[in-house]
């Protein structure tokens, strides 16, 4: 078996497991006992931030909710392949103008992240 039938198999075998009632079951178990042993912090702080990155950022939120309304409806579709690099996995949306909702950039998790690291730079550097 080569490497991209092993991926292939592996995936599918991954797929079948998550759609398992079993598997979730077993996945609630072993939550549940990690927040009783660790506590659910975690979950109340990140809840928090987002609730405030959203109050501080309503065209984001706007804009994200339209581009959601708009794949849902078939208006627009998901790109298969990241635009800079042409990645397949974890795809996401970029909205370079917020006021321009529907114009988005199909990329990468890695190539967005290298994306909003240059953009809070140059806000950086424009503030000094």
């Amino acid at each position: 078996m080569d490497r991209e039938q092993q991926r292939k198999y592996w995936r599918e075998y991954a797929e079948k497991r998550r759609k398992s009632s079993t598997y979730r079951e077993e996945q609630r178990l072993i939550y549940r006992k990690w927040y009783k042993k660790h506590g659910r912090k975690r979950k109340k702080d990140y809840i928090l931030c987002i609730s405030e990155w959203q109050k501080s950022n309503p065209e984001a939120v706007k804009a994200s909710y339209l581009l959601r309304e708009s794949i849902r409806k078939g208006q627009i579709s998901r790109s298969k392949k990241c635009s800079k690099c042409r990645e397949v996995n974890r795809i996401v949306a970029h909205h370079p103008n917020y006021k321009e909702p529907l114009n988005i950039i199909w990329l990468c998790t890695s190539c967005h992240k290298l994306i909003h690291n240059v953009l809070t730079k140059n806000r950086k550097n424009a503030t000094m």
